[in-house]
């Protein structure tokens, strides 16, 4: 998701709400100019940087004073990353946010952004803020997991290899992987398992329900080998306006076959 600025140096994130899931890991991504564009942009004594080969960027949540006037804004640290300066051009650092969007998750009037820290005021133009219409804009990536609790079935379901000689209805695997369509504005996953179904379909093999299996017996009609219970993709990509979403496709990944 991407950051929308509001005041200088702060990044706001809108968090939408997703039921019936749970964040596992948040990640703040942000690009660090290396030591070739600090040479060509900054007009400052490098020295320091010299004697300091590693820095520290802290991310720092905003909270809103509870005593002081509802105006008055502090700050409470919640993660940091140590970086290397590139030698090149720049790089992009990962900072774990996780407690941090979890809270956000479960109270929103709390999210009034963050901001990252360093060890000297100059180096913040080290960081990359804002970047318009480019692809190193800051953004946090977030891992989630389904809560909702199911009990478990029998499973009467095949999973196959392509080099089997499974006739049978079977579900095989197929990777999709987004690069080689040329769809650069997806960030995560690059590439994901959809699998599909193939083969063949008897009487009384897998029939999903049993008005299928009647429906067989009473008409000329062959079941076909199709998807019996599908999974969603959650999906970070670049939108027409170059803002980062974050979002969850449903049934994009096949988990089970059957013959319906």
């Amino acid at each position: 998701m991407r950051h929308g600025r509001r005041q200088p140096d702060i990044l706001h994130f809108h968090i939408s709400p997703m039921t019936h899931t749970t964040v596992q890991r948040a990640v703040l991504h942000v690009y660090v100019h290396g030591e070739v564009w600090l040479k060509r942009h900054v007009n400052h004594d490098l020295t320091s940087l010299q004697h300091r080969p590693n820095i520290t960027v802290t991310a720092h949540r905003i909270v809103r004073s509870q005593i002081q006037p509802s105006d008055t804004l502090h700050s409470r640290a919640e993660g940091a990353t140590v970086v290397n300066l590139d030698a090149g051009l720049g790089s992009t650092i990962s900072i774990d946010v996780t407690q941090l969007v979890i809270d956000w998750y479960n109270n929103p009037q709390t999210n009034y952004g963050l901001f990252l820290k360093m060890h000297e005021p100059w180096m913040r133009q080290l960081l990359l803020l804002d970047d318009p219409g480019g692809k190193n804009v800051p953004y946090i990536e977030i891992v989630t997991k389904d809560r909702r609790h199911r009990r478990p079935k029998r499973s009467t379901s095949l999973t196959c290899r392509e080099n089997e000689n499974e006739t049978r209805c079977c579900r095989y695997p197929l990777v999709v992987d987004f690069d080689k369509f040329g769809w650069d504005w997806v960030i995560a996953p690059k590439q994901y398992d959809a699998n599909y179904c193939s083969g063949e379909c008897s009487i009384n093999f897998l029939t999903r329900y049993g008005h299928t299996h009647v429906m067989q017996l009473a008409s000329s009609a062959q079941a076909c080998c199709s998807p019996r219970k599908m999974a969603p993709l959650t999906l970070l990509y670049f939108n027409p306006q170059e803002q980062i979403v974050h979002t969850t496709l449903q049934n994009m990944i096949v988990q089970m076959c059957s013959c319906s």
